[in-house]
């Protein structure tokens, strides 16, 4: 018997114990996932789902059920917890059916058997029990033979249902017709179960159809010894629910009632809920339920109890970690509206101003602007909110699990066809219309979030596709293209509804049974058949007559109203991708630009890339470059505000491959995250689930597709400016040359050609940033904040573009253990101090002041913010003070005497009296030190003090680092003696009336 006390003995021989299965278990989950085996609905063990997938998708059933007026009824069923009673047999069967090595069953036998088991009691441990053929609650394969399990009772009722009525069928609404507009009309999907591990729905459209797929599947699961939670099991009706819905569904069971006939089919009553699907805690497609369970968390925030009164940042830390963390996981799993996200950044505001000692409420926007917008940095769940629903909308729509991807393409062509009169709604036109809130039970109402965020942003950010050659094909209905043309092109005539039913039902649907496209003054337009393209049926056909009307509608269309972007994306994307690669080709043989002229025993090839500047944020323009050389060079210029350097190295590795097409030669790049992409197996066999959510991933794709026309060169890392005589050294030195030289603004350097034809199918664009292929959350965040920094801006107070836009330090918002100068910064930008000025304006008869006369007795019969910071004597002393211990620490500067003596003695003088607003550096003639602003100090260093511009900015940014310390400092030591000294003065006139 082993010495339980041991505890290095236990370790090692569970370790050795759960290796095998754990080594099974990281191996079979992605095989699984590649091959398939998993039901494309079921959640748990599929590699890159996520539960909000499942939510969003039970969201687009929901809508379609309710947009086509068709009953749903659902049943959600709960499974007994506890992998112990479920029989390793399920398992085994599964691995049978699926073709899968009969080692996997012997492995599991074996773990599984004869395991001994001590249980330890306070009089110590009793003697071993023996386990054998349990499935271990716990165990690293457990969630896998579960899912193995049940997805064969999955795949059973599929082919139970197959041609069965009353199974759902969900296809779009011009299919059920029978007048397809798009391809995304040729789509249809069956569903009878979706499932997360031991929470599961069955749907159908019959009731009967329902009982069937349930008893099936109860007789299924119990013969491996699952069961039924029926108290936690619910009824749903969606979508036309009847005037007489029954409150309860009768149900088909198994029964393990002792004496009870096995052959007998005993009845479940279940509850029925008709006000919309409940999964994973979460409301399916109500984001007032959603946004009233985030305001209880708000609500519900509390800290631990302090002596004294927490700092901000403790709350903000406290908040962050106990609250956000809380909100954005709901948030994730069903997005709020747009007005509701903002009440919820209110209700943290008002949460946050009572813990303050202050009388008016400050700005939310304020609070949760990122610091270097002069903000404070909160998390914003406006913003938040706004990015999780534009990355869902687009994870929906570019799913790589082909039956969440259909759901979401049939609601878009839906919403795009029946609602929106087939305009497409993520793109130009379609995001000037303003979406209702009346549509939420038609369209899921995270996309109706995420269209009110591209439709309001600046710039306008679309979700664009990448594939429009089915209109160069004339893939598109008439009716279609008659209406898309109408919303774009005014002047083309209406065509009455009879008149392309007529064509309709003679065959004539598509633009392609209509005539063709041709080029005319330089764009593409339609030109319909001369005659009739159908035979005539007799002198009484009105085909012809009708034929007439809609020809006269279509002739002249040009095929840029049809849809949106650059006419390169009505070509084929292989057609576009050969016309790239032939391009780089044809380029690398007119370039000018000599070959690297370096001796070797083997073809070598070295890439580089480059960007100015090298830290450009988001908004910010920047040129991006790559460059090949070689047995030939290249270089290119990457044309995008959203591109970055790895744009620029990864086009310089593809052009690369692309020239060399030879596998005996080498490609030499210092992009090391790269060079480990390109020699992962995986990644050159197709697979793309590493590069899946990267940015640059159709860069990725395309170095893919190389590799499959050709083998790819070998591609090394080699160590970049590195200053050595090694070969590759030199090579990697020369590559970085060019695309460093290519930045100069007097050479005219050739656009790489832009991968459309490897971007997902549905890619955001706008007309700033061109193609957005990275993390769009946070650059939906960026652009927001970036909007409401400009609505702030309007006013005085936070007008930073006016005065010095360098970030402020973050360590006395996020960091300082007191922080009450971070406490008036918000108060005073939010323009909530309550000064005497303003407590009149607001006629606040509460506060006790009859006049606005200043309260330190100084004389001025006007008390302003700029009066108590800048004018008032009561606080004379402090300003100096101030000023002095200013011009102190920038003395101290280590490169201040690198400047001469005039402009050194001119910061120092300044900066001694920074509070004043007799310096001329203030944009307004005033000063506005206490927001935090400081005067633009640029002007204050000339360029030729330093050699190196890198070394001048650390300068002016330690100066504007002490300067800004400095200014919230001293507003924060005036405003609390203020406060001090005029709650002084209330208490004593209040007691004053007390004794009269």
């Amino acid at each position: 018997m082993a010495d339980l006390r041991n505890k290095r003995g236990i370790g090692i021989s569970n370790f050795l114990h759960n290796s095998p299965a754990a080594f099974l278990n990281f191996y079979l989950a992605p095989y699984a996932a590649r091959l398939g085996i998993i039901p494309q609905t079921q959640v748990a063990a599929q590699q890159g789902v996520q539960t909000r997938d499942l939510t969003s998708f039970l969201a687009a059933v929901q809508c379609w059920a309710f947009r086509h007026k068709t009953t749903v009824y659902a049943l959600q069923r709960d499974q007994m917890k506890g992998f112990d009673y479920l029989a390793p047999e399920g398992f085994y069967d599964a691995v049978r059916a699926y073709g899968l090595p009969e080692d996997i069953i012997k492995l599991d036998q074996s773990a599984q058997a004869q395991n001994r088991c001590f249980i330890r009691t306070a009089y110590g441990f009793t003697d071993p029990i023996i386990i054998d053929g349990v499935t271990k609650q716990g165990a690293s394969l457990s969630p896998t033979k579960s899912t193995f399990t049940t997805s064969l009772g999955h795949r059973y009722i599929n082919d139970l249902c197959v041609g069965r009525p009353g199974v759902l069928e969900i296809r779009t609404k011009a299919a059920e017709l029978s007048d397809p507009h798009t391809p995304a009309d040729r789509l249809a999907l069956t569903v009878t179960m979706v499932e997360a591990t031991d929470d599961s729905y069955i749907f159908a459209t019959k009731l009967d159809t329902l009982d069937f797929i349930c008893l099936a599947l109860e007789r299924f699961q119990f013969v491996y010894g699952w069961l039924t939670q029926w108290t936690k099991s619910r009824g749903y009706i969606i979508g036309a629910v009847p005037e007489n819905s029954p409150t309860t569904f009768r149900l088909g069971s198994v029964t393990t009632d002792p004496g009870a006939d096995p052959m007998a089919v005993p009845k479940r009553d279940v509850a029925v809920v008709t006000d919309g699907l409940y999964f994973m805690n979460t409301k399916i497609n109500d984001s007032s339920a959603r946004a009233e369970l985030v305001r209880s968390i708000i609500d519900n925030f509390s800290l631990p109890a302090f002596a004294v009164r927490p700092p901000l940042t403790v709350i903000r830390r406290a908040f962050e970690q106990q609250a956000m963390s809380k909100i954005r996981a709901l948030l994730t799993m069903q997005p709020v509206s747009t007005t509701e996200a903002k009440a919820l950044d209110a209700k943290v505001m008002s949460r946050i101003h009572h813990l303050m000692n202050f009388r008016y409420c400050p700005s939310s926007s304020v609070l949760t602007l990122p610091i270097g917008l002069h903000g404070l940095g909160w998390t914003n769940i406006a913003s938040l909110n706004a990015s999780l629903a534009v990355e869902g909308l687009a994870r929906d729509l570019n799913h790589h699990i082909p039956a969440y991807r259909i759901m979401a393409n049939i609601t878009l062509a839906d919403w795009t066809c029946e609602r929106n009169d087939c305009v497409y709604p993520f793109d130009a036109a379609g995001l000037n219309k303003v979406i209702h809130t009346n549509s939420k039970n038609s369209i899921p109402t995270a996309w109706i979030a995420a269209h009110e965020t591209m439709r309001t942003m600046r710039p306008r950010l679309h979700l664009r596709r990448t594939d429009a050659s089915h209109i160069l094909h004339g893939e598109v209905s008439v009716t279609h293209a008659l209406k898309v043309a109408k919303a774009t092109q005014p002047n083309v005539p209406a065509v009455n509804a009879t008149a392309l039913a007529v064509l309709r039902r003679r065959g004539i649907q598509q633009l392609a049974d209509c005539g063709t496209w041709i080029m005319q003054d330089g764009l593409a337009k339609f030109a319909p058949w001369t005659q009739y393209p159908r035979a005539r049926n007799g002198t009484a056909d009105p085909g012809p007559g009708r034929w007439q009307e809609v020809a006269r509608a279509l002739v002249g269309i040009p095929i840029g109203a049809l849809f949106e972007g650059s006419p390169d994306l009505l070509i084929p994307r292989h057609e576009r991708r050969l016309q790239a690669e032939e391009y780089v080709r044809a380029l690398a043989r007119l370039e000018a630009i000599p070959p690297a002229g370096i001796e070797l025993t083997q073809t070598l090839w070295a890439t580089d890339g480059s960007m100015t500047p090298a830290a450009a944020a988001r908004h910010q323009d920047r040129s991006v470059t790559s460059a090949v050389t070689g047995p030939a060079t290249l270089v290119l210029k990457v044309k995008s505000r959203a591109a970055s350097i790895l744009h620029g190295e990864v086009m310089a590795l593809v052009a690369a491959s692309i020239l060399s097409a030879n596998p005996h030669h080498t490609i030499l790049s210092d992009h090391q995250n790269s060079v480990r992409l390109l020699q992962d197996p995986s990644f050159l066999a197709g697979d793309d689930k590493r590069i899946r959510h990267a940015n640059g991933r159709s860069y990725y794709r395309w170095l893919q597709l190389v590799s499959d026309a050709h083998s790819l060169p070998q591609v090394l890392y080699t160590k970049g400016h590195a200053n050595s005589e090694e070969v590759e050294s030199r090579f990697n030195s020369l590559a970085d040359h060019y695309a460093t030289s290519a930045q100069d603004p007097r050479y005219t350097v050739p656009d790489a050609p832009v991968p459309t034809f490897t971007m997902d199918t549905f890619t955001f664009h706008s007309d700033a940033d061109g193609w957005v292929e990275s993390n769009i959350r946070a650059h939906v965040v960026h652009y927001c904040s970036l909007q409401t920094a400009l609505e702030l801006g309007g006013k005085y107070r936070m007008a930073t573009h006016l005065y010095d836009t360098r970030a402020p330090p973050e360590y006395p918002y996020l960091k300082a253990y007191r922080a009450y100068s971070a406490i008036v910064q918000l108060y005073a930008r939010s323009g909530q101090l309550p000064t005497a000025a303003r407590i009149m304006e607001r006629h606040d008869v509460d506060a006790g002041l009859s006049s606005e006369t200043c309260r330190m007795d100084c004389g001025s019969t006007f008390e302003t913010e700029y009066h108590i910071f800048v004018d008032c004597p009561a606080f004379d002393d402090m300003r100096r003070e101030a000023g002095k211990a200013l011009k102190y620490r920038l003395q101290r500067i280590s490169d201040m005497g690198s400047l001469d003596d005039t402009h050194r003695t001119r910061i120092l003088k300044l900066a001694e009296s920074f509070y004043s607003s007799d310096s001329e550096m203030w944009p307004l003639k005033m000063s506005q030190y206490w927001y935090g602003h400081v005067p633009v100090l640029d002007q204050l260093v000339p360029d030729e003090t330093f050699t190196s511009a890198l070394t001048r900015r650390q300068f002016v940014h330690k100066i504007f680092t002490e300067w800004h310390y400095a200014s919230i400092r001293l507003a924060g030591r005036i405003w609390g003696d203020f406060s001090t000294r005029t709650a002084r003065i209330f208490s004593n006139s209040r007691d004053t009336l007390r004794r009269g």
